[in-house]
């Protein structure tokens, strides 16, 4: 069985490769975007949403998941002139939960996102409940502070996938090349630890919580900020972006393509405080 499996890992890896590459233009009908286009208009109202099956096994024990977290997510948008409104529901089953030790509820169903936001060509306002990116590194950015990390599946694709909305306002301010980015948080959110029997629980701290339990020391409960407009976090970004200027290229070796391109240089101070 776990020749089986790991064998058909393989091939789907190599499958995935060999078939990466797509010819010509996806979108050269120009229908892929007319709901983006959509968005543009006055007086717009879409609802869509997704559903999503994501199945995680183990190699080494390919008969127990780690888990069968089964999505689905409900998303709406109006908007009016300069005015929008967009909200999320999110519903989900773990259907690995009750392979896990402790009590784990595979049902979990709540509020994703639901925030106002409003836009013109200089002034970007959103306030209410959102995941705001922070930082343009990807992956593990250290700047990233704002969201807390989604413990429940900490290794989902996507980084705005595996953090958790919090409740902000941010303004963003820009012209003749120079955006000033502020948002505040009127209650600070910070990374709750896993539950015990979480398969993304580290070693450590289910070794800590075992000699817990066996009465070799106490654990306090930590001291996590739940006080609004008293425990907040602030933030500002400062981004001066400077003519466009050419790439000076190199000639390339024969049979390479050598193609013309332009980029901007841009520089940005950001910080977090709280």
């Amino acid at each position: 069985m776990k020749t089986l499996f790991r064998a058909c890992a393989v091939c789907l890896f190599w499958f995935g490769f060999a078939h990466a590459a797509v010819e010509g233009d996806p979108f050269s009908d120009g229908k892929a975007f007319s709901d983006l286009h959509a968005i543009e208009a006055s007086d717009t109202f879409l609802l869509g949403g997704f559903a999503e099956s994501r199945n995680q096994f183990s190699l080494n024990d390919p008969e127990t998941p780690i888990s069968l977290r089964q999505k689905v997510q409900v998303e709406a948008l109006w908007r009016r002139d300069v005015l929008s409104l967009f909200g999320s529901l999110e519903g989900s089953y773990e259907g690995a939960a009750h392979t896990w030790p402790g009590d784990h509820s595979p049902w979990k169903a709540d509020l994703r996102e639901l925030y106002l936001p409003y836009d013109t060509d200089n002034i970007d306002i959103f306030l209410g409940r959102k995941t705001h990116r922070w930082g343009t590194g990807d992956g593990i950015n250290p700047m990233d502070l704002i969201n807390p990390l989604d413990t429940r599946d900490p290794v989902t694709t996507g980084r705005a996938d595996n953090r958790l909305p919090v409740w902000l306002f941010s303004g963003t301010v820009s012209g003749n090349g120079i955006s000033f980015e502020g948002v505040f948080l009127p209650k600070a959110e910070v990374n709750a630890l896993p539950r015990s029997g979480n398969p993304w629980e580290p070693r450590a701290l289910r070794e800590l919580r075992r000699q817990r339990d066996d009465g070799l020391f106490t654990i306090t409960a930590p001291d996590e900020p739940d006080r609004w407009f008293r425990d907040v976090e602030y933030g500002g970004r400062l981004r001066i972006a400077e003519p466009e200027r050419p790439v000076r290229h190199y000639p390339a070796p024969r049979g390479c393509q050598h193609r013309v391109q332009r980029r901007s240089r841009h520089g940005s101070v950001q910080g977090m405080a709280s």
